[in-house]
């Protein structure tokens, strides 16, 4: 069997986002920051070669860049994706606070 791989691919390291969870409010917005940690322990930004993606996008919306928006309450999780490596992190919509 031979394998190709095309690409270039970031080697030994560790992929995470600023957070394993975020919360925000309904109609409110919150960008997500990843990040890409190489052997020799040098952390680079990399949302922008980053592709997001929502589990329920009735609770958030969430755009290429990693904007997510609060549509209604609930939890969700997203999924994070850079060069073959993934990190999920979970969402947390509540209503925004009203004085009585």
């Amino acid at each position: 069997m031979s394998v190709e791989v095309t690409g270039e691919q970031p080697g030994p390291g560790y992929f995470f986002l600023d957070s394993d969870e975020y919360s925000l409010s309904i109609g409110t917005e919150l960008d997500v920051a990843a990040y890409f940690t190489d052997e020799s322990g040098l952390t680079s930004l990399v949302t922008k070669e980053t592709v997001f993606t929502v589990d329920d996008p009735n609770i958030v919306s969430l755009d290429e860049a990693g904007n997510i928006r609060g549509i209604s309450p609930g939890i969700t999780y997203i999924t994070a994706a850079y060069n073959g490596l993934t990190y999920r992190a979970s969402v947390w919509v509540v209503r925004p606070y009203q004085a009585l």
